[in-house]
């Protein structure tokens, strides 16, 4: 998705994160960056790739919480 997008991103940078560490690159750009930009309208993604970002931030909360991920979760990270 980085990729795709690496043109608007680049344009939002440079940016900070949640710990208040700059991001100078859209390599470097996480999930929560992501929302972000999508939040305040500055990147437009499709309603699919919507879902597929929010399916990457649950696993990823869930697994910075020690959680463990459901079956399906999993199932649908790695078809991509």
């Amino acid at each position: 998705m980085i990729s795709s997008y690496s043109g608007i991103i680049t344009r939002e940078l440079p940016i900070r994160n949640g710990y208040g560490q700059s991001i100078n690159e859209p390599e470097e750009v996480e999930i929560g960056v992501l929302y972000y930009l999508i939040g305040k309208s500055s990147l437009k993604i499709s309603e699919k790739e919507y879902m597929e970002l929010e399916n990457y931030r649950n696993a990823r909360n869930c697994l910075a919480h020690m959680r463990i991920l459901e079956l399906s979760t999993i199932e649908q990270i790695l078809k991509k």
